[in-house]
């Protein structure tokens, strides 16, 4: 043949699955007599599960911290949120506030490890199973109050709204390798507190 023959290669399916588990309540109070209100709670559990190391043909290097653990990266295991809104009696004024909260994401340090022969590359080695430590729980608290009022034939709506009313700093993610002189460093934390002023017109 005028080409090389590609060399044989055999694919198999890894033993491998991950499962997810969760039970939320919510309840709503819908608008009367000047107010509502919605609550919510959720608890999650998504853990990945590995028959054997042996199996693991991407990577086995963490299987054994992995197994039965944390499945993503980014998994709270409980979440909260309040939202409410009140209308005073005069004025047409709302006031209304929601607040978001969640279980910190995980943390998971790794370590380099030499570079591997056969392959040419270094593996990310954890060093605890997954989601033994945890970053910061969330917590934020948004604000708003508004008034309406009539221009003519123009209906318009004043507003101020409050981000991160209390202004916390909570440190959302962290530099995870430990070989690097940046280990631990924070690289990312919640947006400070803003407040922003709008008006909105319908004609």
């Amino acid at each position: 043949l005028p080409f090389t023959i590609p060399s044989p290669s055999l694919l198999v399916n890894q033993a491998f699955h991950r499962s997810f588990n969760g039970f939320e309540i919510a309840a709503t109070k819908r608008m009367s007599n000047r107010w509502m209100l919605n609550a919510s709670i959720a608890l999650n559990a998504a853990t990945s599960h590995w028959e054997d190391g042996e199996h693991a043909f991407v990577d086995p290097t963490n299987v054994a911290f992995s197994d039965g653990r944390d499945a993503l990266a980014q998994n709270a295991r409980w979440v909260g949120k309040l939202a409410g809104l009140y209308s005073l009696p005069w004025q047409d004024i709302n006031l209304s506030g929601t607040l978001n909260t969640r279980e910190g994401f995980p943390f998971n340090p790794t370590v380099q490890s030499p570079v591997r022969r056969g392959v040419g590359t270094r593996a990310n080695v954890l060093i605890e199973p997954v989601g033994t430590r945890r970053l910061d729980n969330f917590y934020q608290l948004d604000l708003a109050a508004s008034k309406a009022f009539r221009i003519d034939r123009v209906r318009a709506t004043a507003d101020v709204a409050v981000f991160n009313a209390l202004n916390r700093n909570t440190v959302l993610a962290r530099a995870g390798n430990f070989s690097a002189a940046t280990a631990n460093n924070v690289t990312e934390i919640l947006a400070p507190r803003v407040v922003r002023f709008g008006i909105r017109l319908r004609f």
